[in-house]
């Protein structure tokens, strides 16, 4: 696979790279068919973190949480700090915002000869801010600013997951040097042949939400839309299927009063324990509609990689989110899903609600699942839509690609100084 991959690639112009990817949790799957791509141009990548994924995506016990985030906000940083303290090589190193203060602290002890490329995962403080766990003018909000910038000032490049990101960004720190955008893409492999079918006209359309759950996610315009009053019972056949961990998580049981409830309008709700790799790629291709949410605010601090994988695997995209937000772009631009706006938020009441693919509120959230449940065809249209354009832009070997050009570009030397006539 690797080889297939990376043969869409231009060629290396610096034969031999090595390079280091940190983060204190091993990133996902995809991360593993990005590094195979660019092995195949000479470029090695090597993980380094302290908390593998299959433990992060286990549901430990609170002892177990409470050991994570020790690893995460104590170990990491100190084995990332000895190592760019005391090791010259790689030439390039990327660091990603999980822990935030990573990237800080490997770009002030690296030496010049060692470059350091930030990935901006989640924006700090903002992803905080949002969340509600830091005032937006508190003592460590401001810290926490005056060490983003200071990141952005001494990385080589700063990656961001999307425009609308890098805007925020810019808004909040001013100008950001080296600055691009880098989108996470999916392992699109194991869905290349497999785009998707319609369903049989017997068979309800399952909703699939599948991953983190957390602070930054809307759960309450869900729920809201599920316990509304069923006009006329039995007119929504969906099936929300939810295979996740966080925080939210709960809040979502809390609210139904039960993992599993029907409801008289048709919807079935089900919220269950993340499911094992093994069975993961036969559950995206089962679903026809990938649900992502994110709470207001959020729109300056995260992009759910999720959509990415969802898209791949010819799922259209439930998107509940403020509508400038990159995931709102990514549904609109590629009419491959449906936006809904949660209440809250300047863009719940000043937002253009013009486009048809456009919605607001659990009421807004109702017409789509009526949607859903109703037009077979336009759903079919759009999970082409979705699977066309994931394969296309953000498969592994589009995204390996654009790494690609930037890590050729942050080792270039420097140009030669116009001759003085």
């Amino acid at each position: 696979m690797g080889v297939l991959l990376a043969s869409r690639l231009p060629p290396t112009e610096a034969r031999g790279m090595n390079v280091d990817l940190w983060s204190s949790v091993e990133l996902v799957d995809y991360a593993d068919a990005i590094r195979a791509a660019l092995a195949e141009t000479g470029t090695m990548i090597t993980p380094r973190y302290l908390v593998p994924r299959s433990d992060y995506r286990t549901a430990p016990s609170r002892l177990g949480r409470a050991w994570q985030r020790t690893l995460t906000y104590g170990g990491y940083p100190v084995l990332l700090a000895a190592d760019f303290a005391f090791r010259r090589r790689p030439e390039v190193s990327i660091v990603t915002t999980n822990t935030f203060f990573g990237p800080w602290l490997a770009a002030r002890l690296t030496a010049r000869s060692r470059r350091v490329i930030t990935l901006v995962y989640d924006l700090f403080p903002q992803v905080l801010v949002a969340a509600g766990k830091l005032p937006n003018t508190g003592v460590e909000t401001r810290v926490i600013r005056a060490i983003m910038r200071d990141t952005f000032n001494r990385s080589s490049a700063n990656v961001f997951l999307g425009s609308r990101l890098l805007e925020h960004a810019a808004a909040e720190f001013g100008p950001i040097p080296g600055a691009t955008v880098i989108p996470v893409g999916a392992s699109s492999e194991p869905f290349a042949d497999h785009p998707p079918r319609p369903r049989p006209a017997h068979v309800q359309p399952l909703i699939m939400y599948c991953g983190n759950l957390g602070w930054m996610h809307d759960v309450r315009t869900l729920v809201a839309a599920c316990l509304m009053p069923a006009d006329n019972p039995g007119l929504l056949p969906i099936t929300i299927r939810f295979h996740a961990t966080g925080a939210r998580l709960h809040e979502v049981q809390r609210l139904l009063n039960s993992p599993s409830r029907s409801f008289p309008s048709g919807l079935t709700v089900t919220v269950g324990a993340p499911m094992p790799h093994s069975e993961w790629i036969a559950a995206m291709l089962e679903a026809d509609v990938g649900l992502i949410t994110m709470i207001p605010g959020a729109e300056a601090a995260v992009m759910p990689s999720k959509a990415y994988s969802a898209m791949v695997a010819g799922q259209a995209i439930l998107a509940v989110c403020p509508l400038d937000s990159d995931l709102a772009d990514l549904v609109l631009r590629h009419d491959c899903g449906w936006v809904v706006v949660p209440n809250g938020g300047s863009a719940a009441t000043s937002g253009d609600f013009s486009n048809a693919a456009v919605y607001h509120g659990p009421h807004g959230l109702r017409e789509v699942f009526r949607q859903i449940a109703t037009d077979r065809d336009a759903l079919q249209g759009k999970r082409m839509n979705a699977f066309r354009t994931g394969h296309r832009l953000f498969s592994t070997s589009a995204v390996a690609g654009q790494w690609h050009a930037l890590l050729a570009r942050v080792t270039a030397p420097p140009a030669a100084p116009e001759p003085v006539c």
